[in-house]
């Protein structure tokens, strides 16, 4: 996409926080920029911002970049904080939805690890949220 297209993207409110934003330097062509988007502005990681390293001009605006949004965290969900078998599985096998208890591993397509939509947007995974233990893991 070109900067200007992330740009507008970035007016209309879509960009997020932690969004990635890549410019690869025309007259070097290993080298690039990224930037972290963060309360509005995209930083440099010395803290510099986007308008403060290029000046905006055509050339600029026309510019080739890539925007890299961030995965969702993912948490594990756990019954009792001194059990390693109390982790809530979901089991795909079923035609409707079936947890069970084991340990952290994903094995034989048993699921672990929800993201925080998934946790909102079930009742039992937001009831153990709420009073069971809650893991974040990469």
């Amino acid at each position: 996409m070109r900067m200007i297209d992330a740009l507008v993207k970035l007016a209309n409110g879509e960009i997020k926080d932690g969004t990635l934003l890549k410019i690869v330097d025309e007259k070097y062509d290993a080298k690039q920029s990224v930037f972290e988007f963060s309360g509005g502005y995209f930083y440099h990681e010395e803290d510099f911002s986007l308008e403060g390293l290029y000046s905006f001009d055509f050339d600029f605006f026309n510019r080739e970049v890539e925007l890299i949004v961030p995965k969702p965290k993912k948490y594990q969900l756990k019954l009792y904080a001194d059990d390693n078998l109390s982790y809530v599985t979901f089991s795909p096998y079923n035609n409707i939805f079936s947890y069970d208890v084991s340990d952290k591993n994903e094995t034989c397509n048993f699921i672990t690890k929800f993201t925080q939509t998934e946790i909102d947007n079930d009742k039992f995974l937001k009831f153990i949220e709420q009073h069971g233990i809650k893991e974040e893991v990469e």
